[in-house]
Order: C-alpha cells, then sequence, then structure tokens
C-alpha cells in the first residue's frame, strides 16, 4: 500500500506569503493575475511530486523532470522555506522527495500513471514542447 496521500496532497493549500513571494521574484504580470498563475503551477507541482513519490515507492532509481514552469515552482517551494517543504514531503509523500535534475523515465509513462491514478495533468503545462524540459 502506498504512503502516499493523494487526496491530502491534491487538497493541500501553500500560504498567500509563500505565492506571492514567488511572484514577486519571477513574474511580471499585473498584481490582480500573479497569485493565480502562481497558485496554478503549485497545483501541477503537487500533482507532479504524488506522481514522482509513487513512482520511487515502485522503484526508488526512478527520476523524471517536470514542465519548467513546475520545476520553477518546485525550486521555489524548496528553497523558499526548506522545512516547510520537509514537513509536506515527509507528512504526504512517505518522506523527502530529492530535486534532481533530469530523468530516465519515458514521459508517456508518466502521463499513463496520471491516467491510472485519477490525476488530470494541465495541458497548459504537461503538453509539448514544455513536458520534460531539463532544469539545470
Amino acid at each position: 500500500m502506498s504512503k502516499v496521500k493523494i487526496d491530502e496532497v491534491l487538497m493541500f493549500q501553500p500560504s498567500p506569503e509563500m505565492l506571492d513571494r514567488f511572484d514577486n521574484g519571477i513574474e511580471f504580470r499585473p498584481s490582480h493575475a500573479r497569485r493565480p498563475w502562481a497558485m496554478l503551477r503549485f497545483v501541477e507541482l503537487k500533482k507532479f511530486l504524488v506522481l514522482l513519490a509513487i513512482l520511487q515507492e515502485r522503484d526508488s532509481n526512478q527520476r523524471c523532470s517536470p514542465p519548467q514552469e513546475v520545476d520553477m515552482m518546485w525550486h521555489h517551494f524548496i528553497s523558499d522555506d526548506t522545512r516547510a517543504y520537509t514537513d509536506f514531503c515527509n507528512t504526504y509523500l512517505g518522506g523527502y522527495i530529492h530535486h534532481q535534475a533530469g530523468g530516465n523515465y519515458p514521459k508517456e509513462n508518466l502521463v499513463a500513471l496520471a491516467i491510472e491514478l485519477r490525476i488530470q495533468l494541465d495541458p497548459r503545462f504537461w503538453a509539448p514542447p514544455r513536458f520534460g524540459v531539463q532544469c539545470g
């Protein structure tokens, strides 16, 4: 049985301050549009982390990369409040999820896993060519 608490992960809400700090550091959108766009990225990050955690439960050597916009939010979540990220992973994902660049897992298999788990990926982030951009 999986240690990943899928429903709880998907319901988890980040702090508004964390979203604002992401927006202030990266986005150049009008202020009324910043937080919703950051929240969309965070929602897709949660989905990716669920998929990655389950993949790593099945095979600890699995690595994969999220879309670039999602990866930016992952970097921000880790660096903005390392303790909150660590607590999130330990509480909802069964342990700390390390950020590793690159990946060896076929992207179509990640999408198939999302379908298997009934996790709907937002095509604004997950459709090619965005999907699977390597971070560095």
